[in-house]
């Protein structure tokens, strides 16, 4: 499946390129945000960072570098802001762009990220190699006080559904290790009333519960989230974004989740109450459009922020 970005339109109207301008893209993933703003420059420069060496390998296969402008692929974590920037020279940015979802080729390739696949695979879950600890580490290794913890913290699994969640993984990893996609999944599938939850004359294959709801994307997500750091490394970036910025650039965030969400929304209104930002639309936030909705469902919990430096 190609992957789709999310808000582009809104992301590149309200970024308002100038062709010799210099912008970042901390979150480089498929591209999208990035060939958008590249297609846009004459003679300025375009910065993208992504932990994932085969985002910026993939880029680089879709731009062109012979005239002008210039491209600055990164692969780096974007919390290393700042730092890459006083190696570069540059002083200062006109525009900083995160989409903070996965891409689709992510997704897809990297081992444990997805939870509706047929295909079974390592519970791994690091987009970044260098992150010592694995999905299966954590699921093996942690205390029900951190397991909770995580699931309450990433996903807002609270109370009873938590609880059982964990009993679950503690009654499972009593007799084998957590180690693949279809161990979780049928963890979580145990925590649900349902008749059949394997595939019918032995087949051994895990069927989903009709009442399984968003429960298996959301326990994924907490622990993709607590394996990569994503929310410590979040915090880290924002401030670095704002003093990166030229006087009246911009700073546009999507986000998927609360606890992210609620990162973005605090450091903003922060901002806006110190006199260092504005908002740069007329509302707080942007949600994709019915249309972009249509041919992209996995948007529709996105949520588009966005502050211009004053």
């Amino acid at each position: 499946m190609a992957h789709i970005p999310v808000l582009k339109n809104e992301i590149i109207t309200n970024l308002n390129i100038q062709a010799n301008g210099i912008y970042v893209d901390l979150t480089l993933g498929g591209g999208g945000h990035a060939l958008a703003i590249w297609e846009q420059l004459t003679t300025g420069t375009l910065i993208a960072f992504d932990v994932d060496q085969d985002a910026i390998a993939n880029f680089e296969q879709l731009i062109d570098q012979s005239g002008k402008k210039k491209a600055i692929l990164l692969n780096r974590s974007f919390s290393k802001l700042t730092e890459s920037l006083v190696e570069l020279g540059i002083k200062k940015v006109d525009g900083i762009i995160a989409d903070l979802g996965w891409s689709t080729d992510q997704l897809e390739s990297i081992s444990g990220l997805a939870y509706d696949t047929e295909q079974e695979m390592e519970l791994d879950m690091r987009l970044d190699q260098s992150m010592q600890a694995k999905a299966s580490d954590l699921l093996n290794g942690m205390y029900k006080p951190e397991l909770l913890n995580v699931f309450e913290k990433y996903a807002d699994i609270r109370g009873n559904e938590a609880k059982r969640l964990v009993e679950a993984i503690f009654d499972f990893r009593h007799h084998q290790p957590i180690r693949t996609n279809a161990d979780l999944l049928k963890i979580i599938y145990s925590t649900l009333p349902s008749a059949n939850r394997r595939g019918s004359r032995g087949s051994g294959q895990l069927v989903k519960p009709g009442n399984a709801g968003n429960l298996p994307a959301r326990v994924f997500q907490a622990l993709r989230i607590a394996v990569n750091d994503e929310l410590s490394r979040l915090q880290s970036v924002l401030p670095q974004a704002l003093d990166a910025l030229s006087a009246g650039g911009c700073l546009q965030v999507i986000t998927f989740h609360s606890g992210e969400d609620r990162i973005v929304k605090h450091q903003f209104q922060r901002w806006i109450a110190e006199a260092k930002a504005e908002y740069l639309y007329t509302e707080e936030f942007l949600h994709p459009s019915v249309e972009e909705l249509s041919r992209n469902l996995r948007a529709r919990s996105a949520k588009l922020r966005g502050v211009k430096k004053l």
